[in-house]
């Protein structure tokens, strides 16, 4: 078992000073890690002594004075009172960002632009598409024992009653019987990070059989192969995504996003089509009509295509764009002023 992979399961822990660090992986494994770590605004107030790790166990109370020294205590007078460096107690924490990105690449899937949800410990890696639009999240869970993963699975599934999941897991330390039946209800599966990726000098690398492990677990749950989003860059916004419907016939468009290499996407590609019929389905209806109206979609544009655009096409249009893109966000709004649908993002017909 990695010490590194376990160190990610430390969340309650997570911010440490270097020198901490080092203590429990070793420099070897700290320099692969430390990539993925940044230094946190909040210093540290307390240090353990140079001689915990050898069963000591006291710590020095870390105290700033006016003049800019810091000064360490051991309020159990077993060590000498001694001074620190500012960067003695810099505290060092996981870039979650960076951390979400790499494990998503290394499995072979696009990173989604905003890997944080409400949920604590928990990391949304990537998303991947089946048919319809139907989503299918892949969430990092770093629990260091089988009570803390319990307790994550249980408040996600107050947030997603419906619809399923892939779960990764650092190391299998966790995997205890309670989690492992509350996830198998709710057609949860889990994938074992340190058994498929590893930490490298030049980053996060997978095995390859990382990413058929993967496209196997989502298509039990999607019942079809499925597809990653469009790798937008971090930070992307939905003004600057650019949507080029090439032909109302082919059903296909050019799409980019802030300068990314130019793609082509078909209907089902954007999760806009209907399962059974095998063509585009309303939501596309209302993307080619919003690319006709250069963004807007109003009754008269409405009543030449023969489709009225009702609040429900808006709110699916939007979960299948979000969920392509990864960007977050309503990419269509009603503009009240205006009484029509807009894009908040560039579209137009070829």
């Amino acid at each position: 078992m990695s010490p590194i992979w376990r160190a990610l399961e430390l969340v309650g822990a997570d911010a440490r000073t270097l020198p901490h660090w080092e203590k429990g992986l070793g420099l070897a494994d700290l320099a692969l890690l430390q990539p993925y770590l940044t230094p946190r605004a909040k210093r540290a107030t307390s240090k353990p002594c140079e001689e915990t790790f050898k069963g000591h166990f006291c710590r020095y109370r870390i105290v700033e004075h006016d003049d800019d020294t810091i000064v360490g205590i051991c309020d159990e007078g077993r060590c000498e009172r001694r001074t620190f460096t500012a960067d003695e107690i810099v505290l060092y924490g996981f870039n979650d960002c960076k951390l979400a990105t790499d494990i998503a690449r290394a499995l072979g899937v696009s990173p989604v632009a905003e890997p944080f949800i409400e949920v604590p410990s928990v990391l949304h890696i990537a998303t991947l598409i089946g048919a319809a639009g139907l989503s299918l999240p892949i969430l990092l869970i770093r629990a260091g024992c089988p009570v803390g993963l319990l307790h994550c699975l249980q408040k996600l599934s107050y947030d997603r009653r419906e619809g399923g999941l892939i779960l990764l897991l650092p190391t299998s330390k966790a995997l205890g019987q309670a989690p492992c039946d509350f996830a198998e209800k709710r057609r949860w599966p889990f994938l074992v990070l340190d058994e498929h990726l590893f930490f490298r000098p030049q980053g996060i690398q997978g095995t390859s059989s990382a990413r058929d492990e993967l496209d196997a677990l989502a298509e039990g749950l999607l019942g079809q192969p499925a597809r990653s989003r469009f790798s937008s860059p971090p930070g992307a916004r939905w003004t600057d995504v650019q949507i080029t419907i090439l032909s109302t016939d082919t059903y296909r468009a050019k799409v980019s996003v802030r300068g990314t290499p130019v793609r082509t996407l078909t209907a089902a590609d954007f999760g806009m089509e209907d399962k059974r019929t095998k063509k585009p389905n309303d939501q596309w209806t209302l993307l080619l009509g919003l690319a006709g109206g250069q963004g807007r979609f109003d009754r008269q544009l409405g009543a030449r295509m023969k489709f009225t655009a009702g609040k429900h096409h808006k709110l699916r249009l939007n979960e299948a764009l979000r969920a392509t893109f990864g960007i977050a966000g309503d990419p269509v709004d009603w503009t009240e002023d205006e009484n029509c649908w807009s894009s908040n993002f560039a579209i137009s017909l070829q």
